[in-house]
């Protein structure tokens, strides 16, 4: 079987490469062998979330897998149907269920997908991850527009350390290949946004909320919700979205003992504001996670963001590894329009 060898300790060497080989893996019908894994992170091997990542995806694609526990430093990854059905992963911490969720989305990039539904137990809101708000106004409105729906609800809410969450996701079929994206940035942005938490009291979600005010001023600002939910243990997150007609870019942040409540509403503000007066059609972290839908798409994407970071670059060489691409980026202003095309 031709079978990609892919170097774990790539670009970043974290869990990214993981996911992504994987999903393209299952996206390509191509058998990976990634070596290395996670190779430049402290505690190198595979984390939960990432041997629930695998199994997810290898649930849909019917795939022959090896290495996928915990600690594991080498993975073996056989498709052998295109991707579809049901799975359902529980990853036993608080390892975020969006990261699992990428993972699967990447696996539904490929032409033909069929239906899928997916059941994901583990922490909505976490560090080093999308919050789940921002995989529902950022990702997904990006990725339906170039024709990967999907219906995502989040059943419980989970936070760090405990996690506890539960989301589903529903994914109809696709008979032809995913459209490039290139969206025009084209209209004035309005922004908007979510505040959820947990167990912490009503002046910590009011002091967020104060700040990205503060800090959006002469904005065309919509409804910023401020919501309280049950969850199994306490926690606090904001997320902020900037509709921009035909793109949309956002931010997200999860509050931890030490970072005062200001400096997470500010900080929002500043980087979302960023973005729009750049004219980025994409955030810097919405970037590397929709390089495998340019990958895969027929034709030519164009996604403009302030920065390339080493996060896409490796995304970049990961999806090189699986299809032929052409890259090139173009320094426009405050940004970098970044070209992804059929090699």
């Amino acid at each position: 079987m031709d079978r990609v060898e892919v170097d774990g300790s790539l670009g970043e060497g974290g869990g990214q490469v993981m996911r992504l080989a994987i999903a393209l893996s299952a996206a390509t019908g191509r058998a990976v062998r990634v070596s290395r894994v996670r190779a430049n992170r402290e505690r190198p091997g595979l984390a939960a979330q990432h041997a629930a990542a695998v199994r997810a995806v290898a649930a849909l694609c019917g795939a022959r897998t090896e290495g996928v526990e915990v600690g594991s430093r080498t993975v073996v990854f056989e498709p052998a149907r295109p991707v579809g059905g049901e799975a359902s992963v529980e990853v036993g911490t608080a390892g975020s269920v969006t990261l699992v969720l990428q993972a699967v989305l990447g696996a539904l990039t490929g032409a033909g997908a069929l239906a899928a539904r997916l059941s994901v137990g583990g922490g909505t809101d976490v560090i080093r991850a999308p919050s789940w708000d921002y995989l529902v106004h950022v990702l997904l409105p990006s990725l339906s527009r170039a024709g990967l729906e999907c219906e995502a609800v989040c059943e419980r809410r989970g936070f760090y350390p405990v996690g506890g969450g539960r989301v589903t996701a529903a994914l109809p079929g696709r008979a032809g290949r995913l459209r490039p994206l290139a969206p025009s940035s084209s209209r004035a942005a309005r922004i908007e946004g979510a505040i959820v938490c947990s167990g912490l009291p009503d002046h910590v979600p009011q002091r967020i909320d104060h700040a990205i005010r503060s800090g959006l001023v002469g904005r065309d600002v919509g409804r910023i919700a401020r919501t309280r939910v049950e969850a199994a243990c306490p926690g606090v997150v904001a997320t902020l979205w900037a509709d921009l007609g035909d793109a949309v870019v956002g931010a997200s942040m999860v509050g931890r003992r030490g970072l005062p409540s200001e400096d997470i509403g500010t900080a929002l503000a500043k980087e979302v504001c960023a973005d729009i007066d750049a004219g980025a059609t994409v955030d810097a972290h919405l970037l590397d996670q929709l390089v495998p839908c340019a990958a895969m798409a027929g034709g030519r994407a164009v996604l403009r963001a302030r920065e390339v970071s080493l996060h896409a670059s490796t995304a970049l060489d990961v999806a090189a590894a699986f299809v032929p691409i052409k890259v090139s980026r173009e320094e426009t202003g405050g940004t970098v329009a970044l070209t992804i095309a059929p090699g």
